[in-house]
């Protein structure tokens, strides 16, 4: 799908095979506090309350561009949810040269349908990382505070394996539930959906 990004890392790691220099390769980039959802984890929260200022949409997309000129070969975009703003998200994804850059976007499958799986993957995106709080859908729904969040989560893996793209479940694991079933069944779940953990 990228010859152009198989070209660039392949001349990156040439480059360091001769220079032994390390650079830069993969930047995240948060692009909104925007959630529909509630997950007692969730960082972007705290920006809320600290009247933190976001980056504008301008800013990001000249950042993301100079990182790409730079040799960065993989951008993460992440929130809150980035998919609440599509078309920002659209606008920034066209400037890290998407053809020859490997592009993630960390979601919780808020955006799920077919029609939106289809325009993130035409963006370029590569892989969506999906979070997935549980392997029992009630015990999902709850962590994230939200009906039916375990059903647009299988809805989008279902619909980003319709269109090609990757798909990787991310999961908080803590003491309480390193060894529960529902931590469990997220693992079946990944290997019976080819899911990366």
């Amino acid at each position: 799908r990228k010859p152009k990004l198989i070209l660039k890392m392949a001349g990156l790691y040439s480059s360091y095979l001769f220079s032994r220099q390390t650079r830069l390769r993969i930047l995240d980039i948060a692009i909104t506090t925007k959630c529909p959802y509630h997950c007692p984890h969730c960082y972007p929260e705290a920006f809320y309350h600290d009247g933190l200022k976001l980056l504008t949409a301008e800013e990001i997309a000249d950042l993301a561009e100079q990182a790409a000129a730079m040799g960065v070969v993989q951008f993460n975009f992440q929130g809150g949810e980035p998919t609440m703003e599509m078309d920002h998200l659209e606008n920034i994804v066209a400037r890290v040269r998407p053809w020859e850059s490997y592009v993630t976007i960390s979601t919780n499958g808020y955006r799920h349908t077919l029609k939106d799986i289809t325009r993130l993957y035409q963006m370029g995106i590569d892989k969506m990382s999906i979070s997935l709080h549980s392997g029992v859908a009630e015990e999902h729904d709850a962590f994230v505070g939200a009906k039916d969040s375990y059903v647009r989560v299988m809805e989008a893996v279902t619909n980003a394996r319709k269109v090609g793209m990757e798909v990787a479940f991310s999961i908080v694991i803590s003491r309480p539930n390193a060894r529960s079933e529902s931590i469990q069944k997220v693992f079946d779940l990944a290997v019976k959906l080819n899911a990366i953990l």
